[in-house]
């Protein structure tokens, strides 16, 4: 109703601003874009935006981002369970001569995080997450705001389906991203990196960075 309108609307980036218009009534007027506390977290430059859509080599790295759904019950029963569905996406990898890499949840318990490091899987801290972004292109992701990292650096992004994660829905924001595919089959994940490269939409990718990142394009987000 018009007496439940508020006064301004803050919001992180232009992909928020035309949502709030759209779908919540919103007058642009009143809108104002903040910017995302996220990019300073990570150091995020202009330079780098897009940096993987001009870098034509596939290296052999993949990083795996975690929401840990196990505490919520989503998914998986437990902490055991999540671990062996990661158990098995390392061994599938590695044998196709892929190196895998784990950024867990920041709530993910120590002795969780020593289950993985006892069988050599690659755990990845805050403070490297944006250096190894820069250096790794394809992804296998849950439904994590985490994604917008590798997603503005123009990466292959996998919306995991594997397993347990057969039926999981993503949201309108992961899905909105033009690199990005659906990921049913770890046995012949090479195949699925030729297939998003043969398909991805440069352009498409490009307009997507610039609407999620305007803030760093007119350098009117400062680090502080």
């Amino acid at each position: 109703p018009p007496d439940s309108m508020p006064n301004a609307v803050f919001v992180f980036n232009e992909s928020e601003k035309s949502h709030a218009i759209s779908f919540r009534g919103y007058r642009e007027e009143i809108i104002e874009i903040i910017g995302n506390p996220d990019f300073i977290k990570w150091g995020v430059s202009k330079e780098d935006l897009g940096i993987h859509l001009e870098n034509k080599k596939n290296n052999s790295d993949v990083i795996y981002i975690d929401t840990a759904l196990y505490k919520y019950g989503v998914s998986f029963k437990n902490e055991y369970s999540f671990f062996t569905h990661i158990e098995k996406i390392h061994g599938n990898l590695k044998k196709q001569g892929l190196n895998f890499f784990l950024k867990p949840h920041p709530s993910t318990s120590k002795d969780l995080i020593d289950l993985f490091l006892k069988n050599q899987i690659n755990i990845i801290d805050n403070s490297k997450f944006y250096s190894l972004s820069k250096r790794c292109k394809n992804y296998i992701v849950e439904p994590s705001s985490a994604f917008l990292l590798p997603a503005v650096l123009g990466a292959n992004i996998f919306l995991n389906q594997l397993f347990e994660l057969k039926d999981m829905q993503y949201g309108k924001y992961i899905e909105s991203y033009p690199n990005k595919e659906k990921l049913y089959d770890i046995d012949n994940f090479l195949d699925s990196i030729k297939e998003i490269n043969k398909r991805k939409n440069k352009k498409e990718v490009i307009e997507w960075i610039k609407m999620n990142t305007s803030e760093i394009y007119e350098g009117s987000f400062q680090k502080k």
